[in-house]
């Protein structure tokens, strides 16, 4: 006889019991697996849609036989040979392209800690400034800055672990010895550079303290002393050329320029230096396409009425030569880099070739 409950409900039975036990495990287990998926999916779209590149933060060294010798200096460029320096200093000649550059960096959050060096009052032409109060003779505040910076790279590298410097700043040349961290710079076309930096303080309603709009050489023509660094004896004279090129030969380890920078210049970041450029290329073709091409080192850098049409710079045979003359210095310590760029592209290729 059937049992009933004094509600008139049958009782289920033991079969029952166990069929509703297999269901509700059943059903548990699709939400958990559900909820997995589901978190799944939210961790790969927070990566694809956050900087990019977090997953390159380990970077996968390239062969032992192709590394720097034990013992060589950090800038030596050595064939291409690939480094692992503690820091990396960017220099960042004003009105250069180098914004292309240091934005692509910032992809890689978690690699490397990225810090913004301060300009200093010093660095003449595009990053004028008020200068402080200072009871400091020029020679002396120059120097400090320079040690400042030579300090920061070393110690903030050795606390912090990988660590990049970039800013509108003098080279650092240390008196003796080596610099603990590698440098790479950024250089462009000088007429070019100079017309970029004409327009830039034109379109300023407000100009920067020491910088006047009827002279150009107040905008920008002193590449030569960012390459040439803090020496007010030998970057404030004649000699400024001869020490600027010297330091792109052999205390930078590889300057670029902007023409150059997307054809070439980040393949050989990456081949030189892997655990911090590794994947720049890509990095700053999703820069490009985030922001609409405001970054592109070459299509940002065209006509304000005409995209497709390169500034021009002078129209008469007096402003060519009046601009020859003023952009001369930059101009050799350009077609020296340039050179040489071409020449340390070819080493790097060959040597990844084989």
């Amino acid at each position: 006889m059937r049992r009933v409950s004094s509600k008139g409900k049958g009782l289920p039975t033991h079969s029952q019991k166990v069929r509703a036990s297999r269901a509700s495990r059943s059903t548990s287990t699709k939400l958990l697996v559900a909820c997995w998926c589901l978190a799944l999916l939210v961790l790969v779209g927070v990566s694809f849609m956050s900087p990019l590149y977090n997953k390159e933060t380990r970077v996968k060294s390239p062969p032992a036989a192709l590394r720097q010798s034990v013992g060589r200096p950090l800038n030596a460029f050595d064939g291409c040979a690939w480094r692992r320096p503690g820091a990396v200093l960017v220099l960042r000649v004003p009105k250069a392209a180098s914004t292309a550059l240091t934005n692509a960096m910032r992809e890689f959050r978690g690699r490397y800690k990225f810090v913004d060096v301060a300009e200093w009052p010093g660095a003449v032409g595009l990053t004028a400034a008020p200068r402080p109060p200072s009871a400091l003779a020029p020679a002396v505040e120059a120097r400090m800055q320079e040690s400042k910076i030579h300090r920061f790279a070393t110690g903030a590298a050795a606390r912090d672990g990988d660590i990049v410097l970039a800013g509108h700043t003098f080279l650092p040349v240390p008196a003796t010895g080596a610099p603990t961290y590698a440098v790479v710079a950024i250089v462009r076309e000088p007429e070019q550079r100079l017309a970029s930096g004409y327009h830039y303080v034109r379109s300023k309603e407000v100009l920067p303290p020491g910088v006047s709009a009827a002279d150009p050489r107040t905008v920008g023509a002193c590449a030569t002393r960012y390459l040439c660094g803090y020496s007010t004896t030998l970057c404030e004279g004649p000699g400024a050329v001869y020490r600027a090129i010297a330091n792109v030969n052999e205390t930078v380890l590889l300057t670029i320029p902007a023409e150059r920078i997307d054809d070439g210049g980040y393949r050989a970041l990456a081949r030189l230096l892997p655990g911090y450029f590794s994947g720049i290329e890509r990095a700053a073709a999703a820069v490009e396409a985030r922001y609409g091409g405001v970054y592109d080192s070459r299509g940002a850098r065209r006509s304000p009425r005409d995209p497709e049409v390169p500034w021009v710079v002078a129209d008469s045979a007096d402003e060519i030569d009046a601009l020859a003359e003023l952009c001369g210095d930059d101009q050799r310590v350009y077609d020296f880099a340039a050179r040489l760029f071409d020449g340390r592209l070819r080493a790097c290729d060959a040597r990844y070739a084989r």
